[in-house]
């Protein structure tokens, strides 16, 4: 899908220098840098879920149910 969006010269120069030292084009370069920034966004989702488990966010819970939630996450693939 075509696209125009505008932003800084500064910006843009910087990212057509980059894109020549990459040697990818200008398009590349912006999909990648989409995908890089909405993948950070899942990792800090992730990281918040995560996070959550190991802290009295939920103080209401069970000790048995936090721990068996801490020994399920660090067993997981991602971990």
């Amino acid at each position: 899908m075509k696209t125009a969006i505008s932003i800084p010269d500064r910006l843009f120069l910087e990212g057509e220098q980059l894109a020549k030292k990459l040697k990818i084009n200008r398009s590349d370069l912006y999909q990648q840098a989409l995908a890089n920034y909405l993948q950070s966004f899942e990792d800090k989702a992730l990281l918040a879920k995560i996070n959550a488990v190991y802290t009295n966010e939920h103080e209401g819970k069970d000790k048995v149910v936090q721990s068996a939630q801490r020994r399920q996450a660090l067993n997981n693939e991602w971990s």
